[in-house]
């Protein structure tokens, strides 16, 4: 769930046109009233093209943006927020690949799910094929025999047979004194097939993106009704004039209002427009089932014109 002002525009394409349906559901708020409705509906292209434009003079949050194949092929697709009139930003991972035949997937308030042709949750990628097993090692050819040692003092002990091929077996002590025993050759070793490629795991994550961010932000990212733990934050801005946002995800279970849990204690500075801040220690990272997540704000510096903030985590 996301929240879009005027102008704003949601954008898609696929690896081939007129076979993946798109449905936007949301809510539009425009003179004081509230609209709930279908925002669009259609076909993508293969070419990137507008789905859904937020009317002049309306606020408009977008509830869920469902995706269903219907080529005998699977199909790969896209999905952008562009906020500027000019700069597309991706809202799900790039050519996110749908089953033949009614593969499926839904950005809503929980994140983003996958489904299989027949409706299962994709928790984790396809496993990989199995490898070829490896041919078994050729069997070392016997050893020599040793030469006979001289009769009574003890025999010499035999040459070691060479590693990897054929060893050779060590020479026989002479009668009397028993001649020692030769060196048993190496056994040949056959070549290990190779491991099949593990599949891609499914992706759950939440996206925020604000505008002009000031230093006392306050803002609600989703509710979840199962218990999740995050995995990694990563934070950028759009920005000049040396930009930075000191900000913080807390959490609490069933009450907004409460001052809540932080996921990483006293928050994180974010002042790259580049590669941005990558979180991965956190001091609460668990999110109990039917909690609120949100964003704060306590500090902000220089010109900052965005903020974008992706929480990845697993469901527990």
């Amino acid at each position: 769930m996301f929240t879009l002002e005027a102008s704003d525009i949601i954008e898609g394409d696929a690896s081939a046109a007129n076979v993946v349906d798109y449905t936007i559901n949301g809510v539009e708020y425009a003179s004081s009233a509230y609209s709930i409705q279908a925002l669009a509906d259609g076909q993508l292209g293969a070419a990137k093209a507008t789905l859904y434009t937020t009317p002049a003079s309306t606020q408009t949050i977008v509830k869920s943006i469902t995706l269903v194949n219907t080529d005998a092929s699977a199909r790969t697709v896209n999905l952008y927020l562009q906020r500027d009139g000019a700069n597309s930003r991706r809202i799900i991972p790039e050519a996110l690949s749908l089953a033949a035949n009614g593969g499926s997937c839904i950005l809503h308030g929980d994140g983003l799910q996958v489904f299989s042709a027949t409706g299962s949750l994709l928790t984790s990628g396809d496993q990989g094929d199995t490898g070829a097993t490896g041919a078994a090692g050729a069997t070392g050819a016997s050893g020599d025999t040793g030469t006979a040692g001289a009769t009574g003092t003890a025999g010499a002990t035999g040459i070691q047979g060479d590693t990897g091929t054929a060893g050779a077996t060590g020479a026989a002590g002479a009668t009397g004194t028993h001649g020692d025993t030769g060196t048993q050759g190496d056994t040949g070793v056959g070549a290990t097939g190779a491991t099949g490629a593990t599949g891609v795991a499914a992706v759950s994550g939440y996206s925020i993106t604000v505008e002009d961010p000031g230093a006392a932000e306050d803002i609600s990212i989703g509710f979840t009704n199962r218990a999740i733990t995050v995995t990694e934050m990563r934070a950028v801005l759009l920005g000049s004039a040396t930009p930075s946002v000191t900000w913080t995800i807390r959490h609490y279970a069933t009450d907004r209002s409460n001052a809540g849990n932080e996921v990483v204690t006293s928050g994180t500075t974010t002042t790259s427009v580049t590669s941005g801040s990558d979180v991965t220690g956190f001091n609460d990272a668990t999110i109990p089932a039917d909690s609120f997540i949100w964003l704060e704000t306590t500090a902000q510096s220089g010109t900052v014109t965005e903020l974008n903030i992706t929480i990845v985590y697993s469901v527990d």
